[in-house]
């Protein structure tokens, strides 16, 4: 008999009083966008891994919310349907697992067809999975769940000591952080920009809320995520006319983790973003009906076939952006295919290559205002070996971009 069948369920908004205010009996003290999964049989919440990935998810205090985005909530709750769906198939609970069958699901996924390529799971996505599945242990661990008390032992990472749980459960090896980090060829950027349309101040026809995004999102660092919860309120559009176009004003824009940060935003940008609202968005959200009103920036065009004038969703963007990479990758011939996230990329190493090009000491300091990384050594961590390797690779493209980008900043 089945342990497990597990299904992810997200957590939705509950307006008014009076009304049907629950979902399992549990929507009523959950945020919108959580995730967490349920037994198909009964619908009712499989109780180990609901605990965790509400510690995991949401904050205890004050009104519950949201820690981070909601695409990490569900991708928390499905990297564990996955760990239910492995412990369903050996016939064990999670509360009953050790560090053998942790080892044995890690094993099992490079031997498993993904659904999504058709390949085996890629190294990063076993990482990724396992990384879950042993945080999720660790929970139930700690909360004396486990019948079989898993090792926790304090080992050197990076010459650094760190308490780790399974520590010896053997995992591909993590790729190198400058892998990780991909900029955009500056080449790629101009003919990503050609194929998303115009910008809203350039004559001609299409529409601009493609292009603009992008732009937005290459020159901000935002992600996709703090770009399209940018609220038209949040501009401080008065400063309009009265500051020089090559300065800079500051946002707020609500970031990982559910905080909020100030987001440095060029003038000239909030000038395109004043037309765009002004006239491709006006007439975008002129029939919504009061109850379909909201103050999102980015929304969807006028004569979309589905919910014109409502904010435009993460995934539709990402099937755009993706579309433009890959016609512009082949056109350029290169095989760097970026992502919406790649912007971000571009955006702190150029950032930071340029710094340290201007003679800044201490270059991390600067990106890690402009990314909002509360910890400098995040900052450093992820961009301090990929910006050398950057700078020993450099075209003549990028050496223009920098000192372009110099020139802008005054520095």
């Amino acid at each position: 008999m089945d342990i497990y069948q597990p299904k992810v369920i997200k957590a939705i908004p509950v307006k008014g009083k009076g009304q049907a205010a629950q979902l399992l009996g549990k929507s009523t003290s959950l945020p919108a966008g959580f995730h967490f999964i349920v037994d198909r049989r009964t619908l009712e919440p499989i109780q180990d891994a609901f605990d965790f990935l509400l510690a995991e998810s949401v904050s205890p205090i004050g009104k519950p919310q949201l820690r981070n985005q909601e695409n990490t909530s569900k991708a928390n709750a499905e990297d564990l349907v996955d760990l239910l769906l492995y412990a369903n198939s050996i016939r064990v609970p999670l509360t009953d697992f050790t560090e053998e069958l942790i080892q044995g699901y890690a094993d099992s996924m490079s031997e498993t067809i993904s659904p999504q390529t058709q390949k085996v799971y890629s190294d990063a996505t076993i990482l990724k999975r396992v990384s879950t599945a042993k945080r999720s242990l660790e929970y139930l661990q700690n909360q004396g769940r486990l019948k079989n008390r898993i090792d926790v032992r304090r080992v050197l990472v990076k010459g650094e000591p760190k308490l780790v749980f399974a520590p010896r459960v053997k995992l591909p090896k993590a790729p190198a952080v400058d892998a990780l980090v991909k900029h955009i060829p500056p080449a790629l950027i101009e003919e990503m920009a050609a194929i998303l349309g115009r910008m809203p101040s350039e004559e001609g026809n299409g529409l601009s809320r493609d292009r603009l995004l992008f732009t937005y999102l290459a020159n901000t660092g935002c992600r996709i995520s703090e770009g399209l919860a940018g609220s038209c309120s949040d501009l401080p559009l008065w400063q309009i006319g009265k500051q020089d176009p090559l300065t800079a004003c500051f946002i707020k824009v609500k970031a990982k983790g559910g905080h909020q940060r100030n987001v440095r935003l060029p003038i000239w940008l909030l000038e395109e973003l004043d037309l765009y609202i002004k006239n491709e968005r006006a007439a975008a959200v002129a029939n919504l009906s009061p109850d379909q009103a909201h103050d999102r920036i980015f929304v969807n065009h006028e004569h979309a076939h589905r919910a014109a004038g409502s904010p435009l969703s993460a995934a539709n963007f990402r099937k755009i952006f993706r579309r433009a990479a890959l016609k512009a990758a082949e056109r350029v011939g290169s095989q760097t295919v970026p992502s919406p996230h790649s912007c971000r990329h571009s955006f702190a190493l150029f950032n930071y290559a340029a710094e340290k090009l201007n003679g800044n000491p201490d270059p991390g300091k600067t990106v890690q205002a402009l990314l909002g990384h509360r910890d400098k050594t995040t900052t450093d961590k992820i961009y301090l070996n990929a910006s050398v390797v950057l700078e020993e690779a450099l075209s003549e493209a990028d050496q223009s971009h920098l000192t372009k980008l110099l020139s802008e900043r005054g520095l």
